[in-house]
């Protein structure tokens, strides 16, 4: 017979939170699914549609990290998890990266905008990182009271990350990632490599 885990806090089983995981899972493929349904049927209406790579961004990126900060916020000041702590700060960090870059798309620099977008998920993949470390060591949950400013501390650094991102970025102080010119191509091949390499190491770690 096979073992059923039990959460104990809530008595949820594995069984009940597969299925969850199932329901939830499937919006994915969909997703997908209708993108290239889209391209098969009409092209244009993919690549040449005027503000819909900004607007994704805001949509599918910038909104939910926002909400998922917000949860983990929530969550760190009811049981001081540092890794909760750790993954709201680079939900934090997405969420300013994709505002920023749906900005930089609506104002015509794609390659600044592909570059703070690229930039800030390295920052995330670093916080995943840490949070996968601190998984792994023990020791999860911060045991001082005084949780709230622990939360603003870390949110505020986060918050100043993404809008030293959206700064740089407008003020064309980075170097963009696709230009007419060809772009810096090493520095897009290490970015988004470094950025590959923290994630598959924090769910690497994570899986330990």
């Amino acid at each position: 017979m096979a073992n059923v885990a039990t959460d104990p806090e809530n008595g949820t089983t594995s069984f009940e939170l597969a299925r969850v995981n199932t329901q939830v899972v499937w919006i994915v493929p969909l997703f997908f699914a209708i993108i290239v349904l889209f391209r098969v049927l009409t092209p244009d209406a993919i690549w040449y549609v005027p503000g819909l790579p900004g607007f994704l961004d805001f949509l599918l990126v910038a909104i939910p990290c926002a909400v998922l900060a917000f949860i983990s916020g929530r969550s760190y000041l009811t049981n001081g998890s540092l890794v909760i702590l750790f993954f709201g700060s680079a939900q934090l960090i997405l969420s300013g990266a994709a505002a920023a870059s749906g900005w930089l798309h609506y104002d015509g620099a794609p390659g600044e905008a592909d570059t703070v977008y690229y930039l800030g998920f390295a920052a995330a993949g670093v916080l995943h990182v840490l949070a996968a470390i601190r998984l792994l060591v023990g020791g999860r949950s911060d045991r001082t009271t005084r949780r709230a400013p622990v939360l603003t501390l870390a949110y505020l650094i986060a918050l100043l990350c993404a809008a030293g991102l959206i700064g740089f970025g407008v003020a064309g102080g980075l170097p963009p990632f696709l230009a007419a010119r060809g772009g810096p191509q090493l520095f897009r091949q290490v970015v988004i490599g470094d950025t590959i390499v923290l994630f598959a190491v924090s769910a690497v770690v994570t899986g330990l």
